[in-house]
């Protein structure tokens, strides 16, 4: 029994581990007031070079990711309901964290092209925009290293999944593999 609970830890750890980092680094960055020094144009633009290179990076995985035709894992995964919901939240977080980082980093490029004094509101969001873009910096990074993980273990793992054969334990929580096994074995059952 304690296995289970360790699993169910292990899956609510893995999905929310980004954004316990990312706002880890945001309060570290608040409190110790670094200064970036230099042109911070420069790191914008890296910034924005790299977050679309891993944006196309995560597309071709994703049409890589439907071309694993005999994996039995990827399989069972398309088919079962919330594993497919949880990959699909796990393509969507970097995804969508990649494109709220680059529009970040833009208005950063702009405030530090034009100089445009609207209302307080609106200086206030400029002055504050930081705070999003380291957010969205460490989230997209380790969001993106998680599903480029994910796909990795699938395309890697060629094993056929059933009842006589150990499933890999990073793949997915203890609780997750147990309930693989039962409904394989449930699945089997049916067939027969």
């Amino acid at each position: 029994m304690k296995r289970k609970k360790s699993g169910d830890v292990f899956a609510f750890l893995e999905r929310i581990y980004p954004l316990f980092f990312s706002i880890l680094i945001c309060i570290i960055y608040n409190l110790c007031k670094y200064q970036i020094v230099g042109d911070i144009g420069d790191l914008l633009n890296a910034i924005i070079s790299l977050t679309s290179i891993v944006l196309g990076f995560l597309g071709v995985i994703l049409a890589l990711l439907f071309s694993f035709v005999n994996n039995p894992l990827l399989d069972y995964i398309m088919k079962n309901e919330y594993y497919k919901k949880k990959m699909k939240f796990f393509f969507k977080a970097p995804i969508m964290s990649g494109f709220v980082l680059v529009v970040c980093s833009v208005i950063m490029l702009s405030k530090i092209s034009v100089r445009i004094d609207l209302f307080v509101f609106f200086h206030y969001i400029m002055e504050n925009i930081k705070y999003l873009e380291i957010f969205f910096l460490v989230y997209f990074m380790l969001s993106s290293y998680r599903i480029i993980n994910f796909v990795l273990k699938c395309a890697f793992e060629q094993k056929s999944y059933n009842n006589n054969t150990e499933y890999p334990d990073d793949i997915c929580s203890e609780a997750e593999l147990e309930k693989l096994r039962e409904e394989c074995s449930l699945n089997k059952d049916d067939e027969h």
